[in-house]
């Protein structure tokens, strides 16, 4: 080819040929920051394909490429290219509708300024936002629930820290409105239990559960967020600020036993429920113990059912967090570890959500046992003393912070390549084993 001749259609072809071979190889990269990361290389090996094939024409190796050859290959290039912007939109409608919006970003992050601004200068009036958030997010997160596709997710509200979220909500909004006539006593044993619930499991679940995180524009993830450290939240200004709020709101709240209350019955442990009532730790064991036998009992009759979908069941209709936790790959990992059971019967079991007893047992004696770890630890710190109390709160809106951000750089990153490498994983392949042979 003479130096001022130009390329023809075929030609042009050929070298686009060369290029998808390494994008497609490209994009099954293993690293998840897929377009920041091999972008670069892939130009440059595709230029270097490109310049080798034009080099080839110029010796006259190539093979011609007729006419028909070449609109096929550009009418295929179009349709990937469509199939590809049609999954983009997709992907992006998807979280448009799941409340990836402006409005609800600038919401989230208002409200967050909001309660910190309250919390830090006017705790004695903490409780009244505390109620506020409730009233929306509680009856919100029941229709979701309610409404949740492919199966309801109401039943989740049975879990523990939704339940003693109700159950404390309630008994606060009674308490704070005197809609019902309360005695001393009775009070006292409600907002002990309250307290190490709150400093306990609530505060503990808030660092260890992965789904806790700061999401602005998500509601659902929000809500989470409120139960887990909203509770520990209202627990240090009642704890701490029991004068200030007494002085603000003197015929609101009866805080004059906190100076008499103690954690644990003075030089004597427990475990058992039952014992150490009219103790911090003693009444929130017992308000778990009457949570956990009712739940386990339900769960046994009635909810380790409701999900199945075994062979000529009808659809399932409810679920439940345990089948939540294990579909997420639980199953697996105890199974294996527990009672060596193939991975193949397990992955059975999480298509169908047909999970066995002694799971859902080792599943409950966990939760009882970090429970129970919970209230006499972190509960016995932020009850004891303000400075831990502080720290808990300061680490964990750390880890709920950096959850959120991880989520976030996902949305903005790697997302896309991942699900653009599931939607295309045959191409990817064909174009791999084309490129080896």
């Amino acid at each position: 080819m003479d130096e001022g001749d130009e390329m023809t259609d075929e030609m042009h072809a050929r070298a686009e040929m060369m290029h998808m071979p390494s994008i497609l190889g490209g994009m099954k990269n293993k690293e998840d920051n897929f377009f920041l990361k091999n972008e670069g290389m892939t130009q440059e090996k595709s230029s270097r394909a490109a310049d080798e094939v034009i080099e080839s024409l110029d010796k006259g190796q190539g093979k011609s490429l007729e006419k028909k050859d070449v609109d096929a290959y550009r009418q295929g290039q179009l349709e990937t290219f469509k199939k590809v912007m049609e999954k983009v939109d997709g992907i992006v409608s998807k979280r448009v509708n799941e409340g990836f919006q402006e409005i609800n970003f600038t919401i989230g992050v208002l409200n967050c300024i909001f309660v910190t601004f309250v919390f830090a200068a006017f705790p004695q009036h903490f409780w009244l936002v505390y109620l506020i958030e409730s009233a929306y997010l509680m009856p919100s997160k029941i229709m979701r629930s309610m409404k949740a596709k492919p199966m309801s997710q109401i039943f989740y509200l049975f879990d523990f820290c939704w339940a003693m979220n109700f159950l404390g909500i309630v008994a606060f909004t009674l308490i704070a409105t005197k809609t019902l006539s309360m005695d001393h006593a009775f009070r006292r044993e409600i907002f002990l239990s309250c307290v190490g619930i709150a400093c306990g499991p609530l505060l503990g679940a808030s660092a260890a559960l992965p789904f806790v995180a700061v999401l602005f524009h998500d509601k659902n993830t929000m809500t989470g967020l409120f139960i887990h450290i909203f509770p520990p939240m209202l627990a240090y200004t009642l704890r701490w600020y029991a004068d200030a709020i007494k002085e603000a709101w003197p015929n609101r709240f009866d805080l004059d036993y906190l100076d008499e209350v103690v954690f644990i019955p003075e030089g004597r442990w427990f475990l058992l429920p039952g014992q150490g009532i009219g103790t911090v730790a003693g009444n929130a064991l017992m308000l778990y113990w009457l949570w956990l036998i009712p739940f386990v009992s339900w769960m046994l009759l009635i909810g380790m059912k409701l999900p199945r979908k075994r062979e000529g069941d009808p659809e399932p209709k409810y679920d439940t967090v345990f089948h939540s936790w294990m579909r997420g790959g639980i199953c697996i990992s105890m199974g294996s570890a527990l009672w060596k059971r193939p991975r193949e019967e397990s992955i059975r079991q999480m298509k169908q959500n047909d999970f066995e007893t002694r799971d859902f047992l080792v599943y409950m004696c966990a939760h009882v046992t970090m429970s129970s770890i919970a209230i006499f630890i972190t509960g016995s710190l932020c009850f004891t003393y303000q400075k831990a109390h502080t720290i808990f709160l300061a680490f964990v809106t750390a880890i709920v912070a950096h959850r959120g951000a991880g989520r976030y750089t996902y949305y903005t990153t790697v997302m896309y390549g991942k699900e653009l490498r599931k939607e295309f994983a045959a191409l990817i392949e064909e174009a791999q084993n084309k490129t080896q042979k």
